[in-house]
């Protein structure tokens, strides 16, 4: 599933909306501007991968800013928000965390774990 119009973002929330993260996990790839996330329908998953485990490609990615007041490690996602105008996008967890991405343009890759 590849994400490029705002309008498709709901189709990605209803994939990884719940899923799993370890905030710690997180770091931008400077060489090709992209942040890998690594999902998982549970969060004990996240110590040993699952076979419904999703890899979330965001790529263009220009900087990141973390907002994590909770320190809790392990997150799950709740929003995917994209604001086109500042080239902003937001990732929100059900627990408090926003993972906060300046992006080129809105390019986004969900494989899922029979593709990876």
């Amino acid at each position: 599933m590849t994400i490029s119009n705002p309008s498709q973002l709901r189709e990605l929330i209803d994939v990884v909306h719940d899923l799993w993260f370890n905030v710690e996990s997180l770091v931008l790839c400077e060489a090709d501007k992209s942040l890998t996330i690594e999902l998982e329908p549970r969060k004990s998953d996240l110590s040993w991968p699952s076979k419904k485990r999703v890899r979330m490609i965001i790529r263009q990615v220009k900087d990141m800013v973390i907002k994590d007041t909770e320190k809790v490690r392990d997150y799950d996602i709740d929003e995917i928000n994209f604001d086109p105008s500042r080239g902003k996008l937001a990732i929100t967890c059900g627990i408090p965390l926003v993972v906060e991405l300046t992006v080129d343009r809105l390019e986004i890759e969900a494989r899922f774990s029979e593709y990876l």
